[in-house]
């Protein structure tokens, strides 16, 4: 009986190498699987709902921006300034490529362009307006 439990073990540690090495009977993932599955893992924390303070101009403006993902991967974005009691503002062109968020507002002729921080909880960036820039650093709500 205690080879049989000592093969049952080894049969079980046999299996259990590969699923905890990450991968499944040896299979490793290419170069651009990684980078795809990292793009779909970034896409998914961008996602969601995003508030800043954004200081011009000698004001303070919250602003709230709200990142949807369509089940076909693509990102559209809409942008809050609840001080102007602005809500809704359609960003008209978002993109997202390797970790940097880029939304065009065109309606108010605006920019936003953040980096997602790895810890994903928040994006470091900047608004463009009537061509002067200010820091703008938005980071995730709870909405």
């Amino acid at each position: 009986m205690p080879h049989l439990i000592r093969f049952a073990l080894a049969a079980l540690l046999l299996l259990a190498v590969p699923v905890l090495a990450g991968c499944s009977g040896g299979e490793k993932m290419t170069a651009e699987e990684r980078a795809a599955a990292e793009r779909e893992a970034q896409l998914g924390r961008l996602a969601g709902d995003w508030a800043g303070q954004l200081n011009a101009l000698g004001s303070s403006l919250r602003i709230v921006v709200h990142v949807r993902r369509a089940p076909d991967g693509t990102l559209s974005a809409t942008l809050d300034s609840p001080d102007q009691g602005a809500t809704g503002i359609r960003a008209t062109d978002v993109s997202f490529e390797d970790g940097r968020f880029v939304m065009e507002v065109g309606s108010i002729g605006g920019t936003y362009t953040g980096t997602l921080q790895p810890d994903a909880d928040v994006l470091d960036g900047q608004w463009t307006q009537g061509g002067q820039t200010f820091a703008l650093n938005l980071r995730r709500t709870g909405g």
